[in-house]
């Protein structure tokens, strides 16, 4: 659920987008965590998403102390961080 929420892009899995394909048997007895994933990935994503989630793939290692030194906002840089998400 966490990388859903911080910006993982889940309409790339196919058995959320195409509901013709079986999920894992693990989504298949969890019927709310199936619905979740799959209301995740018809949902689109907003500019800021896609681009915290850029930024954080440009930056790849150490992502927290290299967002200190980008030229942003620091309200930007603590979304880069994900300290909203991982407090």
């Amino acid at each position: 659920m966490l990388l859903a929420e911080t910006g993982y892009d889940v309409s790339h899995v196919p058995y959320l987008v195409d509901w013709s394909l079986k999920p894992p048997s693990k989504l298949l007895d969890d019927e709310f965590m199936l619905q979740y994933f799959r209301e995740k990935a018809m949902l689109t994503q907003t500019l800021f998403r896609l681009t915290l989630f850029k930024i954080r793939k440009v930056l790849r290692d150490n992502i927290s102390e290299q967002a200190t030194q980008l030229p942003l906002p620091k309200s930007i840089i603590a979304a880069v961080q994900l300290k909203d998400e991982l407090t």
